[in-house]
């Protein structure tokens, strides 16, 4: 049996070696939603300098007309040779190009649809060992590029003892990518994120949080959809090095480690597999992208990369299976991203692959479900009773295919049909939601990150909405020198892009005062570093010596976030109902168990 994996409770954030000073360009841009993709992406392609003379300056890469004219010319060129040369090489059986390297093309069987021809990201059988399923690579991707889409993580609270076992070992810790505001638990965190294997201090990716919480357009005030989704879009999955192409994609999970002499291994070899043998035997990742949804209410969406034949592979979704689906509150938020099974079982599922929780419903799908037959989906296991199938179950060993329906377009959405119970509630919630007062709160979002903040003092005239509170990045977070006792601190600038994580600490302004050095407003704000979760208003009875002081701290250190429970997933309408699993999928020997049976 493989070894499971599993990851820390607390997970070690890798972070890029390249730094740029922190200046207030890099701070979320007022009325950000996922309906303009593009601007909500914008703080991972902009660098912002702070030159010598304090400008704060944007650095942009243009092309030369000429220069383009002339490589435009010459991929013409390119073009036409590559059209000319892969006519001879076409298949006569289902008449498809033979993308591949020549010397290759002769231990290889012809790809299985035009996809395979296409596809850059893989899910194949890991070159570590024990590793199970590992994402490759066949294509080179250099340092700083990005592996995949921007991914999806979900606030969960995991019950313990109650049949939700799995979904632990494949989540991250409560401190990992998001700040706490949102956040109860740990977090879910569907695609590559979640199924790319470890390989400690050689890893080759790193995972970083640099988008805000994010409605995608779905607001109180307009959308039912409002807290249907999760706020936390934006995982991106940031290359550390230039990867070669056969290359398995890596993360360093922190304080994680094989057993026995498999560390040793893991720490030597550079992960890798022959292009060949991941095109045969690995499944595609890269066919869905994600934008905004064409359908009302439904925030993001799932899109086809490329044209996909019907019966085609569209994505594998690896399952984590959970043992008694009432382990969870009613109102918790994965029910929305899971599985559960309609006839007389206590099982669900929740999928993990690349793209597939953004797969949206229609009466009218373009993609269906079935079980792999990729040899890491452990099919024996659905012929066991139901209590021989959980003492031998792992994270990962069921493995759905999401297939296409019929012929599927270039940048056609893709639809699942969720079942009718799922349709019936849908409805019932549309019918009955009311739209949210715009008096009683605020979108973080939606404020001016450049605005100078009022003092505790200021507010008791001129108070915030109740819904918001500032969070401070405390640069002695984890610095042990910072224990030393001492009235104040002075804030340290960094030299790095700051991420979600980064902003860790709850903040009252108390002063403010204009620096004529650095030409800005500086601020003193008293610190609320602990019990993250919890939100308190300033007690001035304190005495400062009680309280953490930080000084000088410049205004793109401050942001604006939800206090706890405050966010759309927490409002009390908000939809919530989980997909229904196909019957047809599901063993018969399962669909008549019992409460008792299973608790």
């Amino acid at each position: 049996m493989e070894t499971k994996k599993t990851r820390p409770s607390q997970l070690v954030h890798v972070r890029h070696k390249e730094s740029i000073h922190l200046t207030s360009q890099m701070v979320t841009q007022r009325g950000n939603t996922d309906r303009g993709r593009s601007s909500e992406l914008s703080q991972a392609v902009t660098l912002s300098t702070r030159s010598t003379s304090k400008e704060n300056r944007t650095v942009s890469i243009l092309r030369p007309h000429g220069e383009s004219r002339r490589i435009f010319l010459g991929l013409t060129l390119v073009s036409a040779g590559l059209f000319c040369t892969t006519l001879s090489h076409i298949y006569q059986a289902g008449h498809r190009l033979d993308s591949l390297p020549r010397q290759e093309s002769s231990n290889l069987r012809p790809p299985t649809s035009v996809n395979d021809s296409l596809c850059r990201i893989y899910l194949a059988e890991s070159s570590i060992p024990n590793g199970g399923l590992g994402v490759f690579t066949t294509e080179f991707i250099p340092k700083g590029g990005q592996v995949g889409d921007p991914g999806l993580c979900i606030q969960v609270h995991i019950p313990e003892g109650v049949g939700a076992d799995q979904l632990f070992s494949h989540t991250h810790g409560t401190n990992a990518f998001f700040f706490g505001a949102e956040r109860h638990g740990r977090q879910f965190c569907s695609g590559i994120s979640t199924i790319v294997n470890t390989q400690m201090k050689r890893s080759n990716m790193a995972i970083t949080a640099l988008q805000r919480p994010s409605n995608a357009g779905l607001t109180r005030f307009d959308s039912p959809g409002a807290g249907a989704i999760s706020l936390h879009y934006g995982q991106f999955h940031s290359v550390l090095k230039n990867i070669p192409a056969g290359t398995e994609i890596t993360y360093d999970y922190g304080d994680w480690e094989l057993p026995g002499e498999e560390t040793k291994v893991t720490k030597q070899i550079m992960p890798h597999r022959p292009l060949g043998f991941i095109r045969q035997h690995g499944m595609c990742m890269d066919n869905i992208k994600v934008k905004p949804s064409l359908i009302a209410h439904a925030g993001r969406g799932a899109f086809a990369s490329r044209a996909i034949s019907t019966g085609d592979l569209v994505a594998p979704a690896p399952l984590i299976m959970i043992q008694n689906k009432h382990a969870f509150q009613e109102n918790e938020l994965l029910r929305n991203y899971m599985f559960e099974v309609v006839s007389g079982s206590l099982m669900a599922f929740v999928p993990y692959g690349e793209g597939v929780n953004f797969i949206n419903h229609s009466r009218k799908p373009n993609v269906g479900l079935r079980w792999s037959t990729n040899k890491f989906h452990r099919g024996n296991l659905l012929t066991l009773s139901e209590h021989d199938f959980w003492e031998k179950a792992w994270p990962g060993a069921l493995i759905l295919e999401v297939y296409a329906l019929r012929f599927i377009r270039p940048d056609e959405e893709l639809v699942l049909d969720y079942g009718d119970s799922w349709e019936t509630a849908w409805n019932n919630h549309v019918k009955h939601w009311k739209q949210k007062s715009k008096l009683s709160y605020v979108y973080p979002s939606d404020l001016d990150e450049t605005e100078v903040l009022r003092t505790v003092k200021e507010q008791e005239m001129h108070p915030y909405p109740s819904n918001l509170a500032m969070a401070c990045f405390n640069p002695f977070a984890d610095d042990s020198s910072s224990d030393e006792e001492q009235d104040e601190l002075e804030f340290r600038m960094t030299e790095r892009v700051l991420e979600e994580e980064d902003y860790n600490c709850w903040c009252h302004v108390l002063d403010k005062a204009y620096d004529g050095k650095e030409e800005e407003i500086l601020y003193t704000v008293s610190l609320q570093c602990s019990g993250r979760s919890e939100y308190h208003d300033y007690d001035s009875s304190i005495p400062k010596s009680q309280q953490e002081i930080l000084t000088k701290v410049p205004r793109p250190a401050i942001r604006w976030e939800n206090k706890p429970y405050q966010g759309d997933q927490f409002l009390k309408d908000a939809f919530r109902h989980s997909m229904a699993f196909p019957e047809n999928l599901f063993p018969e020997q399962w669909k008549r168990v019992t409460s008792a049976s299973t608790m």
